[in-house]
């Protein structure tokens, strides 16, 4: 696989659809990153409170 392949042979077309396949499979996992990102809340105290319930999970 493939079989009698040749270097420089592969049509424009192909490189296009690969390149455009590419960029959009590169956008949308960019998006469900981001859309994951966003849903996060942490701030200065829930930070502290998470560690602070770790600590106390790891002092038992």
């Amino acid at each position: 696989w493939p079989e009698d392949a040749k270097p420089g042979l592969v049509s424009q077309a192909t490189l296009d659809t690969v390149g455009i396949y590419t960029v959009i499979a590169s956008t949308a996992l960019w998006l469900l990153g981001l859309f994951f990102i966003s849903k996060v809340r942490e701030n200065k105290e829930t930070h502290a409170e998470r560690l602070s319930g770790l600590a106390a999970k790891g002092a038992q």
